[in-house]
């Protein structure tokens, strides 16, 4: 059984937080991760899509517009009980940096 980490994205500003994303969610052994894009911004689909490419253990989740931070949960939430046995699923709404992760 794993567990599930959904991570609502709104805003990706800082490129350079991008590799120290990637290494967080490569520690990350029995987790899956559920990365949802809640922004039309192409550039934080792209810079998420990069990040997703290269970690096995995490999915992209795409809203084509802002939505409520928790309704975008509930998507993250279905798709990852739909795809995966989990014995727990949390979230993370709201991230300004990638301190959280370390």
């Amino acid at each position: 059984m794993y567990i599930g980490l959904i991570v609502v994205i709104n805003n990706f500003e800082n490129g350079a937080l991008k590799s120290n994303f990637i290494l967080s969610i490569k520690q990350l052994q029995d987790v899956k991760v559920c990365l949802v894009c809640n922004t039309s911004d192409d550039q934080v689909f792209e810079m998420l899509f990069e990040i997703v490419h290269k970690c096995k253990n995490a999915t992209l989740l795409n809203n084509k517009r802002k939505k409520f931070n928790t309704a975008s949960v509930r998507a993250g939430a279905r798709y990852l009980y739909s795809q995966y046995n989990l014995k727990y699923v949390g979230y993370i709404v709201g991230m300004k940096n990638g301190k959280i992760l370390e």
